[in-house]
Order: C-alpha cells, then sequence, then structure tokens
C-alpha cells in the first residue's frame, strides 16, 4: 500500500509551468480570462509579473488557489518524460493543459467531495462552458 504524504498536495509554483494561470478560466470583478489563455499577468519565466503586489491590485484570488500539487507533478512528468511544454508548441499546449486539467479537477474532487468549479480546456484547445473558477 502506497503511503502519500500531505507535502504531496501542496503547491510549489516555483516548479511549475504556470497551468494555474493559463489552463483554468477565470472571471472575477477586476479581471477575466478564458482557459488556456496565459493569466495577462504572467511572465516569460512562468512568474507572475504581479505576485509582490497582488493583493494590492486585488488579485486575492490568486495566492488563496491551491491546485493540490498537481501544476508540478504535470510539470515534472513532462520533463521526465522530455516533452514539450504548453510554450513549446501547441501540441505541447494541448497535452499540458489537458492533463493538468484532469488532475486537478480529480484532486480537486477528492478534496472536496465535488467537482471544481472551473472551465475546462477542450480537446480542440478552446474552452467548454462551465461554472466560473472561485479561488
Amino acid at each position: 500500500m502506497a503511503v502519500l504524504e500531505i507535502g504531496e498536495f501542496l503547491p510549489d509554483c516555483k516548479n511549475c509551468h504556470a497551468l494555474c494561470c493559463v489552463a483554468l478560466a477565470f472571471k472575477w470583478v477586476h479581471d477575466e480570462k478564458l482557459a488556456g489563455e496565459p493569466c495577462k499577468n504572467l511572465g516569460d519565466n512562468f512568474e507572475c509579473t504581479k505576485w509582490d503586489t497582488l493583493e494590492e491590485e486585488g488579485y486575492l484570488e490568486c495566492r488563496s488557489h491551491t491546485c493540490y500539487g498537481a501544476g508540478q507533478g504535470v510539470a515534472e512528468f513532462l520533463k521526465e518524460k522530455n516533452l514539450p511544454n504548453w510554450r513549446d508548441s501547441e501540441e505541447g499546449k494541448r497535452v499540458e493543459l489537458a492533463v493538468f486539467q484532469r488532475v486537478y479537477s480529480e484532486l480537486y474532487s477528492d478534496f472536496n467531495g465535488r467537482p471544481p468549479p472551473v472551465k475546462v480546456t477542450s480537446e480542440s484547445g478552446g474552452s467548454a462552458e462551465g461554472p466560473e473558477h472561485q479561488a
């Protein structure tokens, strides 16, 4: 029987490809983005350009969001398999975002007893309608 450590479910944004900031759709009072589109505050290094001023600028949802470790898990998997990430190619984007969305959705459901309130990225790369993400 496998034993899981709680640390395995903590987000590690420094070892991720900013998947929450790309794969999930957000519709907040101050901002909105579609699933599959990078957040306008995402830098080329996969880091948030507003991280130090999120709260001051009204982005309270970002810091309180958790992916339950799905982001770094998917990023590490792609690295181990020598597969492209979402910035490397359209195929990499399709694969990485779809895998992240599935893993995140399963972890969210397991921890919360219900599906996540997100719009998901479809196989074609567009966004499928669904509930809006509430961090």
